[in-house]
């Protein structure tokens, strides 16, 4: 996990259904976190970043 905290909440849906990730992650989350140094936020990437990373 890109950021330290605690998790608060777990997708229990997904172990039954672990494709479902697959189908659509952005609904289909894995955990919730509540971070514990919120300025770790700022270190995140944004989806056209992660993807443009992807791309080598």
């Amino acid at each position: 996990m890109p950021i330290s905290g605690e998790i608060v909440a777990v997708n229990e849906e997904l172990g039954d259904a672990p494709e479902l990730i697959n189908q659509d992650a952005y609904v289909n989350w894995i955990v919730e976190v509540k971070p514990s140094d919120i300025s770790q936020l700022e270190n995140l990437l944004l989806v056209d970043a992660y993807q443009e990373l992807l791309k080598g």
